[in-house]
């Protein structure tokens, strides 16, 4: 084999890694995003139901519940069950507040649908800074 034959076995061998790695970046892409979405669908039917079991058993949370309680219950992480809660367009998310402080003490999630257009409407009314 002269020195140009293992030349071009190179050059081949090389197109041929590189379409292997535009693939399986690709496929570890899709995962990442379904591996998301699967989150953000299993917390929301989660919260569904913890609200739909409030409002049967005449309970007053309506289906509120906080990061550690779903952290449990539905076996994620904390970044985990941010990640889905903050991606959600059907989750509310507010603050409780400490009585004796007045500062917020939990982050509490809330299964409501269409929120985030909610979200979107209090922002317009929420006064800006003037710009200098």
């Amino acid at each position: 084999m002269n020195l140009g034959g293992i030349e071009q076995l190179l050059i081949v061998g090389a197109d041929i890694a590189e379409i292997v790695t535009g693939v399986v970046a690709a496929l570890v892409a899709g995962r990442f995003l379904w591996l998301g979405r699967e989150r953000r669908v299993m917390m929301e039917n989660y919260l569904r139901a913890e609200r739909s079991k409030d409002k049967t058993e005449g309970n007053k949370e309506g289906g509120i519940r906080s990061v550690l309680h779903l952290m449990g219950y539905i076996a994620m992480t904390e970044p985990e069950v941010l990640d889905a809660a903050f991606a959600s367009r059907n989750i509310r998310s507010f603050t409780s507040n400490d009585p004796g402080t007045g500062r917020s003490d939990a982050l509490l999630f809330q299964y409501e649908p269409r929120a985030r257009q909610d979200r979107r409407a209090l922002r317009r009314r929420i006064p800006r800074w003037p710009k200098v």
